[in-house]
């Protein structure tokens, strides 16, 4: 449990609105790929190659990539293994 737990922590510079709370703190529904990416310490570039491959949760949402919290989190506790860095799989 304790790597996965690890595998959503917030990045070094968590992103603006994280998903820890907006500003009255509530939980948000949807991450951004550019959010989704750095909970998951990979690039944006990666992550967004994924979507697209199928590899990672998201769909598009009025034009934009959208990543619901609650995939995000299943995904994380699935187990998959996360592509590091920029490296095409």
């Amino acid at each position: 449990m304790q790597a996965q737990d690890s595998a959503l922590a917030p990045a070094r510079t968590p992103p603006a609105n994280s998903a820890s709370g907006g500003e009255h703190g509530e939980k948000r529904l949807f991450y951004t790929l550019k959010e989704a990416a750095a909970l998951l310490h990979i690039s944006p570039e990666t992550y967004y190659r994924g979507v697209r491959e199928g590899r990672f949760p998201g769909r598009k949402v009025g034009g934009q990539w959208r990543v619901s919290r609650r995939a995000l989190h299943r995904y994380a506790e699935s187990g998959e293994s996360v592509p590091q860095g920029g490296d095409a799989a």
